[in-house]
């Protein structure tokens, strides 16, 4: 009880005096020169009464960033590509000079995010459409080709490689 009656003394003591929130503050200047703030007063110091407050409004806080409505982007992985047609080393009799090239993803091509099967045939890219996954090359000269298939994103960088795959096409010659 007895320290429930001393805060509330405490407290009206604060309220009531207000003479420590008014001091008076003098300034006076020191033999050396520097100037003395004080509350004392002193022989050759003169009373200074301070200007107003200068107050300055503080900036708006940042608003909230809004809550994500978009549900996170996976990064879409494959496992695997491969050249299924035609095989490593496999030669390949074709008059016509005619070879369809087939390619296998694993999982399946990402075409909604732009992503699409790039094959070349000895070093040059072969054009096609995205979603194709087999191509006939029509009057290739015989001897040695190399084929190779990437996965490649909308912007045209690789994703995943494919082994290269060298075969052989033989043309009858007519004499």
């Amino acid at each position: 009880m007895l320290h429930i009656s001393t805060c509330a003394l405490l407290l009206l003591l604060l309220v009531v005096n207000p003479l420590p929130l008014r001091a008076e503050v003098y300034r006076a200047v020191s033999p050396d020169g520097s100037v003395i703030f004080t509350d004392q007063p002193t022989q050759d110091g003169e009373p200074v009464t301070p200007g107003p407050t200068t107050l300055y409004p503080s900036p708006p806080p940042p608003s909230p960033a809004p809550a994500s409505t978009t549900t996170p982007v996976v990064a879409f992985k494959y496992k695997g590509i491969m050249i299924t047609s035609p095989q490593s080393n496999e030669t390949l009799r074709e008059n016509s000079g005619s070879v369809t090239v087939s390619v296998a993803v694993d999982p399946q091509l990402n075409i909604p995010a732009g992503d699409r099967v790039q094959i070349q045939l000895d070093g040059q890219i072969i054009k096609k459409e995205p979603q194709q996954l087999s191509i006939t090359l029509k009057q290739l000269d015989r001897g040695a080709h190399t084929l190779s298939a990437a996965v490649v994103n909308k912007a045209g960088q690789p994703l995943l490689q494919a082994q290269p795959v060298t075969f052989f096409l033989h043309r009858t010659i007519r004499r």
